[in-house]
């Protein structure tokens, strides 16, 4: 394969960026990289090898560019990457908000092939970003609709120019296929790297929060946002025993509403962890029993997910609990590794927590996810999709 250069454009750090750091794992063995993106640390040069040059950003803007035209954040980027545009052959634009800068260096360089990774369906989660309830609901549905409608037409206006679209799952790739009378969109699924020792299992986490070995441990991972289902999961927890913990490892903008919620209830078996970097969180994973994923159907884009921690549960040897949102529930029946929740009532989910725990047996299926990820469900299978792209 011929060696290109590679301008990857992301519109956050780095750190925890799973999906993207293995991307740029694979593309840099064969390909020069440029990673443009926001607020880089450090030592973040030391995730990547030689063939990686990192050029950290800041956003900028107003109210209206924060809350609207939130396409025109990335002048800092846009000026950085203009010096040496006419050096790239691709240009890796991940998700909506970047479409636009991707498109419009495509144009300034029109050899260059411009490659569109849609981590979500962008628009269809504008409703996470404004008020919907409350005085505050007034301004905040009506910004909603404004967005959705404005994005819409933009998206589709710009999805025209691109060459290559990704996306991460099955029912998004048919979501944009009839939304936007697209064909051939390429699916890569956020599966974990083959590791040797990250996902054996171990005690860390009753290590960390001291507590003993009988112990089961419930674990949520990831951002703590709108739609997670994590009130009903605290809500239960006030009806389990007291050898049933549930984690919360992670942080984001509901994270003291959370720890509210616990203190009004008062329960003590619910613990919240700091997040961890990336390449420690599989071993925390790794040491929990249940791996929790109630996403709730807020918007399009949550009804249709494949969140990454699926996977990385599954990798884990985690016996998922789930609700019935179809991507996942599918897989998780098809390798059958979980059990998939009808009813997500608090009191129903404490009592399906009770029957699992009581069941070795149900609960030993988790190891049949270890499995699956070793057979087909790990980053070198997708890895094969990937670098297609680039030939």
């Amino acid at each position: 394969m011929k060696k290109k250069k590679i301008a990857i454009l992301l519109d956050g750090p780095i750190k925890n960026d799973g999906r993207v750091r293995r991307i740029i794992e694979s593309l840099s063995l064969i390909h020069n990289v440029d990673l443009y993106y926001i607020d880089g640390q450090e030592n973040d040069k030391e995730l990547f090898n030689k063939n990686v040059n990192l050029f950290s950003n800041s956003i900028y803007g107003n109210w209206i560019t924060q809350n609207f035209k939130f396409q025109n954040k990335f002048k800092e980027i846009e000026n950085s990457i203009l010096k040496n545009i006419s050096t790239y052959d691709i240009i890796y634009c991940n998700d909506y908000p970047l479409l636009a800068l991707g498109v419009k260096l495509k144009k300034v360089n029109k050899r260059i092939k411009l490659i569109y990774d849609s981590h979500e369906i962008y628009i269809e989660t504008i409703n996470q970003f404004f008020p919907t309830k409350g005085l505050k609901a007034i301004y905040g549905k009506l910004f909603i609709e404004i967005n959705k409608i404005y994005h819409s037409l933009q998206e589709k206006r710009l999805v025209k120019n691109i060459d290559e679209f990704i996306t991460v799952c099955d029912s998004f790739k048919f979501y944009f296929e009839k939304k936007y009378d697209l064909r051939k969109i390429k699916v890569i699924k956020n599966f974990p790297r083959l590791a040797s020792n990250l996902f054996d299992r171990n005690n860390l986490l009753r290590e960390v929060l001291k507590l003993p070995n009988t112990s089961l441990i419930l674990l949520y991972q990831g951002v703590l946002n709108k739609g997670r289902g994590l009130e009903k999961m605290i809500q239960a927890c006030s009806l389990l025993n007291q050898n049933e913990h549930f984690v919360i490892l992670g942080d984001g903008p509901i994270k003291n509403d959370l720890e509210q919620l616990k203190k009004d209830l008062n329960v003590s078996n619910v613990h919240f962890l700091e997040k961890v970097p990336f390449e420690k969180l599989l071993r925390y994973t790794a040491s929990a029993d249940i791996g929790i994923l109630f996403i709730q159907p807020i918007n399009k884009s949550k009804e249709l997910t494949l969140p990454n921690k699926v996977f990385e549960y599954m990798a884990g040897s985690l016996f998922i609990f789930s609700n019935s949102l179809p991507e996942s529930s599918n897989l998780i029946k098809e390798v059958n590794c979980g059990l998939i929740l009808k009813n997500d009532d608090p009191k129903n989910i404490a009592e399906e927590i009770t029957k699992i725990s009581n069941n070795k047996k149900l609960l030993a299926n988790g190891s049949n996810g270890k499995e699956a990820f070793i057979r087909n469900l790990n980053w070198e299978k997708q890895e094969e999709t990937l670098l297609e792209v680039f030939k």
